[in-house]
């Protein structure tokens, strides 16, 4: 007589588990939930760590911002912070260049507009992020895509801008990887018959012999 491993029932012949629900219990594992440290089941070939939805999603929150990869992401945010192109560098490669006005008729001549606000707080008639949104709302005007927009901001002009920015002269350009474009289906359709008619091609190449 075989005994089922999980119940101790009588399998019957030829049979190691007395059901398939007693086969499904006993091949789970008991485990202890890394968040919560509830125990639960799970069997053997799954790597789930966790109890619940809830746990898991904490778990994800928690190694975003411990795990290796936040380790990684922060080394990559560190190397970006000290690169000319684009860190607080006049020499950002998103940056433009600028010449404003002060109400004192003072001109200044601005590479990367953010940063120049931030380094100029103290003559600015508002914060460094306001004064540059007002600043980037006077060249909208200009250009005609804001409607009812402000020729100034509190006194200051914008007289012209650059949308390369002037103090990249002499760098080399950033490369710019090309925009994946979508295949149409017949234009997929038709690789895809190219592709077989060049497989038919070669296996009745490769049946050839030289006797034929």
């Amino acid at each position: 007589m075989a005994i089922c491993p999980n119940c101790g029932k009588d399998t019957g012949r030829n049979k190691v588990y007395c059901s398939q629900a007693c086969r499904a219990e006993y091949l789970k594992t008991k485990r202890i939930c890394i968040v919560c440290g509830k125990m639960f089941w799970s069997p053997p070939s799954s790597g789930r760590l966790t109890c619940s939805m809830e746990c898991e999603i904490t778990n994800r929150s928690v190694n975003g911002k411990t795990g290796a990869s936040s380790a990684n992401l922060e080394k990559a945010q560190s190397a970006a912070k000290l690169s000319p192109n684009s860190g607080k560098f006049e020499t950002n490669a998103i940056a433009k260049s600028w010449k404003i006005c002060s109400p004192e008729g003072t001109v200044y001549d601005v590479n990367n507009l953010a940063l120049w606000s931030e380094n100029h707080a103290d003559i600015l008639p508002s914060d460094p992020k306001r004064f540059t949104l007002g600043i980037r709302d006077i060249k909208r005007t200009i250009q005609g895509k804001k409607e009812r927009g402000s020729m100034q901001y509190k006194g200051w002009t914008l007289l012209e801008w650059s949308e390369d920015n002037k103090a990249r002269e002499g760098l080399p350009p950033i490369p710019h990887h090309p925009k994946r474009t979508c295949m149409s289906n017949d234009e997929r359709l038709r690789k895809k018959r190219e592709a077989a008619k060049i497989r038919y091609q070669k296996l009745k190449q490769s049946k050839i012999t030289p006797g034929d």
